[in-house]
């Protein structure tokens, strides 16, 4: 192939990867699946990057120069693209913008230190420095996805307990409209560690907390049990609501209760599975593929919090 085919191949290249970052979309994200999006995201600048210094330079030996140069066009085209992810419904992120730097940074950097005859200068200091740079960037770029591996592992291994306090994985999976903390229980507890989770109403309607992706098979559960606390002075209407990964979204496709935690209470709810099962109108709950749980207040905007000291389930 000619060299002018090749430069235009490269060049098509990019193009290609620029496109596919403004463009992609994951269709039915997961936690784990947002880990591996932001993983892409290094890992397409890298490639970019490479590309780029190909592009400056026919073939080695190149001045550190290019390697500038490749970094900065790099940076430029991932700005580019999160200007672009406005105009195709898509949240423009600086978040991302600095893990296609760091992306650009580890792939140019391991380049120079690890292929033979990309360093022009031949200095084995240079080498020493763009290996580590590498390692470092390389370390932080797998870090959400380490993290995301971790938090599922915790997960399925302390199942049937869907949640607790006691390690900051535990809350990788929670989202919500309320301030959630960490404190030391005000009372008896059955938690390993003594901790729950203050949730302090915010705002919003309906406000509280959400597990996302609990442990999703519960065929052979009989009774989700939510050990729940109510520090305060007022009486606090809660709902708690269950659904699976066929929900439409609909107050009635999923399981819905309502309950009072009276101020000062220590409250254990327990619901038979075959209720949960049993809730969606017109067709049964897929136990087999739970998608979350959530308990918010359910009334009103009264002020106050409430502690979860765990939430699990019972054979």
């Amino acid at each position: 192939m000619s060299e002018p085919a090749q430069r235009a191949l490269r060049v098509a290249a990019i193009l290609f990867l620029l496109a596919l970052v403004v463009f992609a979309k994951f269709h039915e994200p997961t936690r784990f699946a947002h880990a591996l999006q932001k993983l892409a995201h290094p890992v397409t600048f890298g490639a970019v990057a490479l590309l780029f210094l190909t592009l400056l330079r026919r073939r080695p030996p190149r001045r550190f120069g290019c390697y500038v140069v490749a970094f900065a066009l790099t940076v430029l085209c991932g700005a580019g693209t999160e200007v672009a992810q406005a105009f195709v419904n898509r949240d423009p992120s600086l978040l991302d913008v600095l893990r296609d730097a760091i992306g650009a940074g580890t792939a140019l950097a391991g380049f120079a230190a690890l292929v033979p005859g990309a360093d022009a200068r031949g200095r084995r200091g240079w080498r020493v420095m763009g290996a580590l740079l590498a390692f470092v960037g390389f370390a932080i770029m797998v870090a959400p996805l380490s993290i995301a591996l971790a938090a599922y592992a915790r997960r399925d291994l302390r199942f049937p307990k869907l949640l607790e306090a006691c390690s900051p994985l535990d809350r990788f999976f929670l989202d919500g409209s309320a301030d959630v903390t960490v404190v030391q229980s005000t009372g008896p507890t059955t938690s390993p560690c003594g901790s729950a989770l203050r949730v302090q109403f915010g705002t919003a309607p309906y406000s509280g907390i959400m597990l996302e992706e609990p442990y999703p098979d519960w065929r052979t559960a009989r009774t989700l049990v939510l050990e729940l606390r109510n520090p305060g002075e007022l009486d606090l209407p809660l709902g708690v609501r269950v659904h699976d990964r066929a929900h439409n979204f609909k107050f009635r496709d999923r399981f819905n209760r309502e309950f009072t935690l009276r101020a000062h209470e220590r409250l254990e709810i327990a619901i038979p599975i075959a209720d949960i099962e049993h809730a969606p109108a017109g067709r049964l709950m897929d136990l087999s593929r739970i998608a979350g749980i959530a308990v918010f207040r359910a009334r009103g905007l009264v002020a106050g919090n409430f502690e979860v000291e765990g939430i699990l389930l019972r054979r």
